[in-house]
């Protein structure tokens, strides 16, 4: 069994370092949709085995990266392990899809928000400069947008976008993951609604603390931080989706399955994103889902 163990430990790591030169061969054309695949492999070992052998495994991995790859292909094959290696040790649990949902979605944020931020000169993104661009461009076809809203304004749209690129990667390296591993004969939750997110009570109370913080910080130095900027917004979405989980959950329970999908296009708007923020908080704070769900499946 241990003999196994280490075989597929390193049919693993030399399958990503294969993986990683054939990147660098091809400039890196396809790097992030390879991304998503790698997370499948480190997934199955987690499940397969402990999660000591599995971070080995990883670790062991991204060092071949390192020595073979291009650099942006590191941070994706990083990206990649970390993910995988959640997934895995949610399966190898047994936790709850709401909690692999959520501890996949944060893994996104902070990957991404390192990249526009810390590692923003090794991938080449600057969100600042190409949302400054694209505020221009829709300014000189809609003088009237002016306006409306300010340049501060959409550029205070970045954590959103942010946000929005993690939902989507998420549910895109969940849903891949999902397929493969229902063919492997592996357990694996078949449902990721919206509605099943659910960031609990003690995350809940650090994503307070930590909006509370930022917001304090800005408000002193008047918005002149970067980083405090998107901890005040990241922190404030958390509250946000959690409050568009708790209306998508109340739209199902009460039969109305495509609502869910005006709750998401709805969710762009300020003011309903507050909105949202708020239910968000009062659902978390007040376990307002679970009597619903105690109340229904009382009168069902």
């Amino acid at each position: 069994m241990k003999t196994r163990k280490l075989v597929y430990g390193a049919m693993i790591a030399a399958l990503v370092g294969v993986i990683s030169l054939l990147n660098s061969y091809t400039a890196g054309t396809f790097d992030t949709l390879i991304g998503y695949f790698m997370v499948i492999p480190f997934a199955w070992y987690g499940y397969t085995y402990s999660l000591k052998d599995n971070l080995l495994v990883a670790f062991a991995s991204i060092i071949i990266v390192l020595f073979t790859g291009l650099p942006t292909f590191l941070i994706i094959a990083c990206y990649a392990a970390a993910f995988g290696t959640f997934v895995g040790e949610c399966l190898h649990r047994q936790a709850s899809k709401a909690t692999m949902l959520l501890g996949g979605l944060i893994i996104s944020f902070v990957v991404n928000l390192l990249e526009v931020t810390i590692l923003a000169k090794i991938v080449d993104i600057n969100m600042t400069r190409d949302m400054t661009s694209a505020y221009n461009s829709i300014i000189n076809y809609m003088p009237q947008m002016k306006k409306t809203i300010s340049l501060s304004q959409f550029l205070n749209l970045i954590p959103m976008m942010i946000l929005l690129l993690s939902v989507m990667e998420c549910y895109v390296m969940l849903g891949i993951t999902q397929i493969v591993m229902l063919r492997l004969k592996v357990p694996f939750p078949a449902n990721f609604h919206i509605a099943t997110f659910n960031m609990g009570k003690p995350f809940a109370i650090m994503a307070a603390i930590v909006f509370g913080i930022s917001m304090f910080y800005l408000q002193k130095y008047q918005l002149k931080n970067q980083v405090a900027n998107y901890l005040y917004y990241g922190s404030f979405l958390l509250f946000a989706v959690q409050g568009m989980s708790f209306l998508a959950f109340m739209m199902l329970c009460y039969n109305h399955p495509k609502m869910p999908a005006l709750l998401f296009i709805l969710f762009f708007i300020p003011m309903v994103a507050q909105f949202y923020a708020l239910i968000g908080a009062f659902d978390v704070f007040t376990g307002a889902r679970q009597r619903l769900y105690n109340n229904i499946t009382k009168g069902g």
